[in-house]
């Protein structure tokens, strides 16, 4: 016979159970959607990839912010660093991780890293983004993923996608950046001038099952294959499967963390090379996750207007501790000054702190060595023109981006040639460069008329680029030359140039 306080307990299983099927059947019925009001997360991000020669892994934190972009679609913000780490027992290294200095160097996502996508996961545009070893696909693809178009269970995607062929095996991805060369060797740069040599087009497969739910999250398993119709031999040219779980928070619309493992297949007319892969993705939360923001974003504040993260402003009393600790003697108190120099917003800063951060221009510490070059960057003058050239024509291609826009704000006319360089070897900072070169005026007309007799077309455009703004009538001739140019858009950019040089006279 049942006591009542059995009978009671009873009841109580019986109920809580019931509540909680009721909401994870609740949660497995109602449509996995994307939410533009997702949280600015932080997420621990691991990449490897194990060949016949080593180990090669990429590994960092990557901040993830949400916006509306239009009525339907979101727009993912991307910022972080993933840093290389290698284990090379065999000896070289495997080149299907990108040739070379491309992954000797982080992989920085900064402004203009982002991805748009439907609320479904459909990818609509990508900027500033990373490829990464087949079958990874690229660092902002990442955190987006197909979701079924209605309340299944079990859905299945195909598509054509592109693997690089040259340099093989980055991607698959929705649009490739342009690889960069250094001397005999060659890494992707994204936002060069050069285009990609050549692609494979592989059949996509992803087979996506829910095999749990619970209150707030959604796993999903997910198996998927990629396989190029283009044989070497009796074997595709190129090939990949995979296997793992993929957690999405179906109460705030984003992804939670993705752990996937894969077996790739990469053969060329000489040679083929095998290689197997893990992705492991993990939201970080609590003192993880203010850990993580800390450094990367300089004590970061909440904008309430924006819901976006932003470094807070580093000005009077707050400054100078910063800059006292720079000095001190505790390597660990330093380290965070540089970080938050780095990263924040100065205002006003001391002569003497500009003048002791010129002296780490060329630092081995690559935190205290970014925090100068933007010290210096923003806050230097001429008298720095001859170090930021140093380290404009270096290898160091970290901290190019700020060295580019201080030459443009100083806009010493011994900046102009290498800025010009830069464009005509087609370097990642291209952009950048016709940037600052546009800051010049028309004392910099004869050196970028110079860019109109290069072979590369990218070269070109980006010469008329910058006429269209500093421009004279000296520029009128070459540009005309372009008009009837088979290439439609230098045809375009040179029109555009002349119509407005014709404009100013």
């Amino acid at each position: 016979m049942n006591t009542p306080s059995r009978l009671l307990r009873v009841a109580v299983f019986n109920l809580i159970t019931a509540v909680s099927l009721t909401c994870a059947d609740a949660a497995q019925k109602s449509q996995l959607r994307y939410q533009a009001n997702a949280p600015t997360n932080v997420f621990k991000v691991l990449i490897e990839v194990r060949g016949e020669n080593g180990k090669e892994a990429l590994a960092g934190n990557i901040v993830v912010s949400t916006r509306q972009i239009s009525s339907n679609v979101i727009g993912l913000t991307l910022r972080g660093n993933l840093i290389p780490k290698r284990d090379m027992s065999g000896g070289v290294p495997y080149m299907g991780m990108g040739r070379g200095p491309r992954w000797q160097m982080p992989v920085s996502l900064a402004e203009g890293s982002e991805i748009w996508f439907d609320a479904q996961g459909r990818i609509l545009r990508v900027s500033g983004d990373y490829p990464l070893p087949f079958p990874l696909g690229t660092v902002a693809q990442l955190f987006v993923s197909s979701l079924p178009g209605k309340t299944e269970t079990k859905w299945e995607s195909v598509e054509e996608a592109s693997v690089a062929d040259e340099p093989l095996g980055l991607g698959p991805t929705k649009g490739f950046g342009y690889p960069q060369s250094f001397g005999m060797s060659y890494g992707y740069m994204p936002g060069n001038p050069r285009n990609v040599s050549a692609v494979v087009i592989v059949t996509q497969r992803i087979k996506s099952e829910v095999i749990n739910t619970t209150a707030t999250t959604t796993t999903i398993h997910k198996k998927l294959s990629f396989d190029s119709p283009l044989m070497i031999g009796s074997e595709p040219r190129i090939s990949a499967s995979g296997e793992g779980d993929w957690v999405f928070d179906h109460v705030g619309g984003f992804l939670r963390s993705a752990e996937i493992d894969f077996q790739a297949l990469l053969n060329t007319e000489s040679s083929t090379r095998r290689t197997t892969s893990k992705l492991k993705i993990e939201l970080l939360e609590g003192k993880e996750r203010e850990a993580a923001l800390m450094p990367m974003m300089g004590r970061p504040i909440l904008d309430a207007t924006t819901g976006q993260y932003v470094p807070r402003k580093l000005t009077g009393d707050a400054l100078e501790q910063v800059f006292a600790d720079l000095r001190s003697g505790d390597e660990s108190k330093r380290q965070a000054a540089a970080a938050r120099l780095q990263s924040s917003e100065l205002v006003a800063p001391p002569q003497a702190l500009v003048d002791y951060m010129t002296n780490h221009l060329f630092s081995s510490n690559t935190t205290l060595k970014m925090a100068a070059t933007k010290v210096i960057g923003e806050f230097g003058s001429k008298e720095h023109v001859p170090e930021l050239l140093r380290i404009l024509k270096s290898s160091d291609s970290f901290n190019r981006h700020s060295v580019i826009a201080a030459l443009g704000r100083l806009k010493d006319p011994r900046a102009i040639e290498p800025l010009v360089a830069c464009i005509a070897k087609g370097d990642s900072d291209s952009h950048s460069a016709s940037t600052a070169l546009g800051n010049f005026g028309p004392e910099a007309e004869d050196a970028v008329l110079t860019l109109l007799k290069e072979n590369h077309n990218d070269s070109k455009r980006a010469a008329c680029d910058i006429l269209e703004k500093i421009g004279t009538q000296k520029s009128l001739e070459p540009l005309k030359e372009l008009v009837t140019n088979a290439d439609q858009f230098l045809s375009n950019n040179a029109g555009e140039a002349l119509r407005a040089i014709q404009a100013r006279q």
